[in-house]
């Protein structure tokens, strides 16, 4: 009898260690976080005095991010326009990232070449899509925090952007600078994207964190639950089986 209750408090305390120990298990979850702003600025290097009006001009309410050059393809021009992304990250506050992708889903695609690197630059700067020009652009580090290869229009392309978003998180947001890695004289190539303003496929990050125990699905706290019920009931009959012959 004494040997039955102690199998008993064995199997009880197997299931508190399962219960317990499925509570504190983690799993992989995956957050997407749309972009909240976005815009591009555009300069003629050439032009000094912006003759154009290119570098007061605000380009945050259109739907696409126009990535490119033109390198004195008409008379002496030489156009640059470079992209700019901010996202909130509210949602990752007291969440363990594991990894953040940042996600540009590609309308259209020019290129000189098969392929057509593009940087992202960390940006550390205030800035608004309502009124960001040229002259009023943020500043970003000169190193890029990530490449991507460019192939072709009318996909998604990522760049991993990890360390910048979980260094970014206490602050509350991350934005960056997207732009062709190089350029040609007497030539013209642009990616353009598609921006906050296009809604379908606008810029986002991919994040994947460290799941809480509030983040497992019900069905794993049902399966969870049986098994204890399970081992409880097995270890009840073990007990009662000898109980009960000793009564006989």
């Amino acid at each position: 009898m004494k040997r039955s209750r102690r199998w008993y408090g064995l199997l009880v305390v197997a299931a508190t260690m399962l219960m317990f120990g499925a509570l504190g298990q983690t799993d992989i979850k995956t957050i997407i976080i749309d972009a909240t702003e976005d815009a591009y600025v555009v300069t003629d290097i050439a032009d000094v005095e912006d003759e154009q009006g290119f570098r007061e001009k605000n380009y945050g309410d259109l739907e696409f991010l126009k990535t490119w050059y033109a390198w004195g393809v008409v008379g002496d021009e030489r156009l640059v326009s470079i992209d700019l992304v901010k996202f909130n990250l509210a949602e990752l506050k007291g969440k363990e990232v594991e990894s953040a992708m940042l996600q540009l889903y590609a309308r259209t695609a020019n290129l000189r070449e098969p392929a057509r690197l593009v940087d992202v630059h960390r940006v550390r700067e205030a800035w608004s899509e309502d009124d960001v020009t040229f002259n009023s652009r943020p500043s970003w580090d000169p190193a890029p925090i990530a490449t991507a290869a460019i192939y072709g229009a009318g996909g998604w392309y990522s760049w991993n952007i990890t360390g910048s978003v979980i260094e970014a998180v206490r602050s509350g947001e991350v934005s960056v600078a997207v732009a062709l890695r190089s350029v040609a004289e007497e030539s013209e190539e642009q990616v353009v994207f598609v921006s906050t303003e296009g809604l379908s496929k606008m810029p986002r990050l991919m994040v994947t964190v460290q799941a809480t125990p509030t983040d497992i699905p019900i069905w794993i706290w049902f399966v969870i639950g049986a098994l204890v019920i399970v081992i409880l009931s097995v270890g009840f009959m073990a007990v009662r089986r000898p109980w009960n012959r000793a009564k006989a």
